[in-house]
């Protein structure tokens, strides 16, 4: 911090520009996975049951299916998030309060597992 000794000014515009690039990175991608998730779990749930993974018996090959495939989704998630983000596109919700539920479930339950 030696160097920014005679900057203070600078440093701390620094700082805000850079805290809020993350917070509307974090707000992009929050609405993408609001509006994405359900998607994904409604098509992932048609390709299970189609697949026969649907039963009790089976919990252990959806629950690795599901984590297998997170990776992707986040990746997904966060670049439609900062493509959003640097373009000023706003993606927004239809059904604002189930879709957020859904993504805060699903997002909850990779936290939880990773």
């Amino acid at each position: 911090m030696e160097q920014f000794k005679h900057y203070p000014a600078q440093t701390t515009t620094m700082i805000e520009l850079l805290t809020s690039s993350a917070y509307s990175l974090v707000e992009a991608s929050w609405h993408t996975s609001a509006v994405l998730v359900k998607f994904y779990l409604v098509f992932n749930t048609a390709r299970l049951y189609h697949r026969g993974l649907l039963t009790e018996e089976k919990l252990d090959e959806v629950e690795s299916f599901i984590l297998e495939e997170s990776k992707v989704v986040l990746a997904v998630i966060l670049g439609i998030g900062g493509l959003t983000a640097l373009t000023g596109f706003e993606l927004r919700p239809r059904f604002e309060l189930l879709s957020e539920l859904s993504a805060l479930i699903y997002l909850g339950y990779l936290f939880w597992k990773f």
